[in-house]
């Protein structure tokens, strides 16, 4: 009895030890910290408003990144992340944003710190779309 009993705590420590083991791999890989800016932008689908943000991402659990507005009214934001990419250089975290004349969209946000960019869709413009189009047929005559 006193052997199975044994057993059973080892099976049960063993068990235990596997689920902690990946919450600590993704918490080693999850990105985290602020930004500001300096004017509203399209992310996503959601209209984001100027100000400070306060950004955690952890592709280890929802592939979601969640912002939250430190200044003004406390709002929050989660953003499905599309794509993620390896990132080898070194640098300075930025926002890329796509002007159009419908508005800034958040393309991608380089996090070179945490060795990832993170890939938001920005919707394509028929404007600039036919502007290419014509710019290629102009130079293959």
């Amino acid at each position: 009895m006193n052997s199975v009993r044994k057993f059973a705590y080892a099976g049960l420590l063993a068990l235990s030890t596997l689920g902690i083991a990946p919450t600590l791999a993704s918490a080693q890989g999850s990105a985290r910290g602020q930004f500001k800016l300096s004017h509203g932008v399209q992310w996503e689908h959601a209209m984001v408003p100027a100000g400070e943000y306060e950004f955690v991402y952890d592709p280890g659990t929802t592939g979601l990144l969640m912002l939250t507005k430190l200044d003004g009214p406390h709002t929050g934001f989660m953003m499905l992340v599309h794509d993620v990419d390896e990132y080898k250089l070194t640098g300075i975290d930025q926002l890329v944003v796509n002007q159009t004349e419908h508005g800034s969209y958040v393309r991608e946000m380089q996090l070179p710190r945490f060795g990832m960019i993170l890939h938001f869709p920005v919707p394509e413009e028929p404007a600039q779309v036919a502007r290419r189009t014509s710019a290629m047929t102009g130079s293959g005559q």
